[in-house]
């Protein structure tokens, strides 16, 4: 037994992954997000899970996009960040759902116990509601969607060495999210939505 595990432990490392964004939103750039407003208004920022209880694991999930989305609002420059509600002239909340797929394990196992001769792939959905309440009083609401799908194959193991112009393994994910509120304060910027009073 203790021969098996060290053997799919192995081949786990050895194997070849490779991690792909689904690009089901258009790529937006930095410097499209970008508002030098002369009065820049305070934005407090609040996110949580969508689900029913929040452990550990969910708070710490709701936090990382969270900084995603304050990274996005310092690029724009629209902003300044509030420490607490009553300072913010503006409150956004956010409400984040990451989906998996609870199966996934069942062909995880047959390929892992092939050495990944046999593939399989799992995508990763993210899905994110975010209501504003604006300066005068005004609440608009934006709901936004991207997933990335992994793969493992052996045959990808090529994907450890070729250089990230060919395969972006370990990035796609965090990309997918950055580009997730890039896109949320583009479509912010357009609608005028973080205006100051």
């Amino acid at each position: 037994m203790k021969k098996a595990i060290i053997t799919l432990s192995m081949a786990c490392l050895m194997s070849g992954c490779i991690m792909i964004k689904e690009n089901k939103l258009p790529i937006v750039n930095a410097n499209l997000i970008v508002n030098d407003q002369s009065l820049k208004p305070s934005v407090f920022i609040d996110f949580k899970t969508n689900v029913d209880h929040e452990d550990a694991l969910n708070k710490q999930d709701a936090n990382l996009h969270a900084s995603y989305f304050k990274r996005s609002l310092v690029d724009s420059r629209c902003c300044t960040i509030a420490g607490s509600k009553q300072q913010a002239d503006i409150l956004v909340e956010g409400f984040v759902r990451p989906i998996n797929n609870p199966w996934i394990i069942i062909p995880s196992l047959i390929s892992a116990s092939t050495l990944f001769v046999v593939p399989y792939w799992d995508e990763t959905k993210y899905e994110t509601e975010v209501k504003v309440t604006m300066v005068d009083g005004g609440v608009r609401t934006y709901r936004l969607d991207d997933s990335v799908t992994l793969y493992y194959w052996l045959p990808l193991i090529a994907a450890s060495v070729l250089p990230p112009v060919f395969f972006h393994n370990r990035s796609a994910d965090q990309r997918t999210v950055v580009n997730l509120y890039n896109n949320l304060l583009y479509k912010m910027k357009r609608e005028n939505t973080l205006r100051p009073q």
